[in-house]
């Protein structure tokens, strides 16, 4: 798999959708620690998915990146 896709579910929670099918907004993220870095630092995550990110979901996807 080439990207991840976080998604902000309808009741306001932050998860990454494996499948792509989960309901909510979603938006796909390049698989790699620069890309993460990038996204976090700018911002673009939660402007996208238009909630805040929380810190655990970074750190979850890093962990996800970093295998």
């Amino acid at each position: 798999q080439t990207c991840a896709l976080p998604i902000c579910t309808p009741d306001g929670n932050v998860e990454i959708d494996e499948t792509g099918k989960k309901n909510g907004r979603g938006a796909y993220l390049k698989r790699s620690i620069e890309a993460l870095e990038v996204a976090k630092k700018k911002k673009a995550l939660a402007r996208s998915l238009e909630c805040e990110i929380p810190q655990e979901l970074y750190e979850e996807l890093q962990k996800l990146f970093g295998e």
